[in-house]
């Protein structure tokens, strides 16, 4: 998919560092996919060298755009 883009890509996800312990059922539930910020930026500097992460607008939320 990066290799198609011409400008850039932005790929939103569910955090996984904000789920209150009440919360922890629908984290092993399989409902939702959760992920670790710190992870996915592992996949993306695979992929490219320039990456934005944006963790500070919904809590719950994050984005990460890859550019190009």
């Amino acid at each position: 998919m990066y290799d198609l883009i011409q400008v850039g890509v932005a790929i939103n996800f569910l955090s996984e560092d904000v789920i209150p312990i009440s919360n922890q059922e629908d984290l092993n539930s399989g409902r939702y996919f959760f992920f670790k910020p710190e992870e996915v930026l592992g996949w993306c500097r695979q992929i490219c060298r320039r990456y934005i992460l944006r963790h500070d607008y919904h809590l719950g939320d994050f984005t990460v755009f890859l550019l190009k």
